[in-house]
């Protein structure tokens, strides 16, 4: 409950949701993770690549 804390926010694609989650795992077994799906966007920038 005390101590410090490191905090990381990362937006990742769907499809590699599961690779990222066994990765932090991988880091730290005993990590604390909260997953959400964002609904709405405004500002900033989105970029998709072209085939």
């Amino acid at each position: 409950m005390s101590g410090e804390r490191l905090v990381l926010l990362v937006l990742t694609k769907r499809r590699r949701q599961k690779e990222l989650v066994d990765f932090v795992k991988g880091m730290d077994p005993q990590a604390f993770m909260i997953s959400h799906e964002p609904k709405t966007f405004h500002g900033g920038f989105w970029v998709r690549r072209t085939r």
